[in-house]
């Protein structure tokens, strides 16, 4: 899951460092790639309610896979379009993928975790290194390393 996160936050920073770059290369303004964001920006609000139904319908982690399978083919897509209306498509479809892999893969950690240990896994989704509970930064129990619920199954 960490590695879903991470693929969804290198993303979001690439596409505006690389405006200027992309915009070269499609021979358009800096600003004409701002509809890309729009649009992904547009999909992610439209699917990220339909993501709990979706893992209640079908199972967290068979909605999680496929999520991260359509962000990363959409990725690649993105990629290689060849003008502004492929990217803008392809962003659309990668919206898609973000809105479902996240909230989802958090909804897997939250339903699996007990209610006790559900501070801890909240800090741990949200990135922080330690729950206030914790004394050490580096203890076993909130080490980054081990997630709250590490060896429960989905």
């Amino acid at each position: 899951m960490a590695g879903a996160f991470f693929m969804e936050n290198l993303d979001a920073m690439i596409i505006s460092t690389a405006a200027p770059d992309m915009a070269a290369s499609f021979g358009t303004k800096p600003e004409a790639i701002g509809v890309t964001m729009t649009a992904y920006v547009v999909a992610l609000a439209v699917f990220i309610p339909v993501s709990g139904w979706a893992a209640d319908r079908w199972g967290a982690r068979r909605v999680f896979a496929w999520a991260i399978a359509v962000f990363t083919v959409a990725s690649a897509l993105c990629a290689a379009a060849g003008g502004l209306t492929e990217l803008v498509l392809t962003r659309v479809l990668q919206g898609i993928g973000r809105a479902m892999m996240v909230p989802v893969g958090r909804l897997a950690v939250l339903r699996t975790t007990r209610k006790y240990d559900l501070l801890r896994a909240i800090a741990w989704l949200t990135g922080r290194v330690c729950s206030p509970r914790c004394s050490r930064p580096r203890s076993a129990v909130c080490s980054p390393r081990t997630p709250p619920g590490a060896g429960s199954s989905w």
